[in-house]
Order: C-alpha cells, then structure tokens, then sequence
C-alpha cells in the first residue's frame, strides 16, 4: 500500500496568483500611463501585450493546477515520483542522497522546494513539494528502513549545504 511523503505546495500556486494578478494590474497602469503621455487613442499594441500577459499568465496557472496534489508516494520497496504526465519509479535501495531546496526570495524563505533525489544511476528533480526538508527526511528514513538500519545507526545522507539559515 502506497503511503504518501510529499504534496504539492498551496503556497506556491497562492503567490504565482497573487503575483500574476499584481503584474497584470501593473501592465495596466502603464498601458494607460504611455496612451495618455503619448495623448493617442491607438490602444491595440497595449491591448494585444496584456492579452498575451493575462492569456500566459492562465496558462501556467492552468500547468499548475494540473499538477497532481500528491507528489511523492512509497510503499515498502518503491518510490514514486508523480510528475505531471508521468510515474517515475524508483527502488528505495538505489537511493543515495536526498537534497532539499527550499525556495527563497531576497531574505524570505520558504518551506516549500524542490526535491532532488540521486540514486545510482540518475538523478530526479521534482517540485513545488510542501515542506521539502520533512520530506527529505521522511524519505531517507524509509530508505534507511529498507536497508535495515535503525534510525539512529547511521545519519541521514542529506545534502543540507545549500540550505542557509
């Protein structure tokens, strides 16, 4: 029975909308800033320029949304890594290393990130996932399971470097 370790992220679809929606509101003011500075009723450039912003900005939020809200999944032998259009099944025994990243933006940092997960022979990237640090954790753990140890026989190969405090 498959057990689920990681979910895609709310916060990060919250700020894309929020951020999209800001960028929009802003491509207005200046749209109708230049028509009026230029004092010239030939909209249309601007027209055509924020219907291709909002019309992109849908896209992605509609690539998003897509995205299934379970994201990693395990059973005693497996990982499964649900990407939009695909299942990526991984051995829990070819696993190395397990590298959260957590996004940050100027000196916010969030707890939502990416995932990259190396095993012998690739390396997975998968993200936004909620959390990524406990489910770094959370997977390490279940590789340490498979193999035998106990949980306080060995450390845990996280690969904490690019986290910053």
């Amino acid at each position: 029975m498959k057990k689920t370790l990681g979910t895609k992220s709310f916060g990060h679809t919250l700020i894309f909308i929020v951020g999209s929606t800001i960028a929009l509101v802003f491509i207005v003011i200046i749209a109708f800033g230049l028509l009026a500075f230029f004092e010239t009723n030939n909209s249309t450039v601007y027209l055509i320029l924020f219907s291709v912003a909002f019309i992109s900005s849908g896209y992605l939020l509609f690539i998003d949304i897509k995205t299934p809200k379970i994201i990693i999944e395990c059973d005693d032998t497996h990982l499964y890594l649900n990407f939009r259009k695909h299942i990526e099944k991984n051995d829990l025994l070819k696993i190395t290393q397990v590298i959260p990243r957590p996004y940050r933006l100027k000196r916010a940092s969030y707890s939502f990130g990416k995932v990259s997960i190396q095993t012998s022979h690739q390396s997975l990237t998968i993200g936004v996932v909620s959390n990524c640090m406990l489910v770094a954790t959370r997977i390490m753990k279940k590789v340490k399971e498979r193999q035998g140890l106990s949980d306080n026989s060995a450390y845990f190969n996280i690969d904490t470097s690019i986290v910053r405090d």
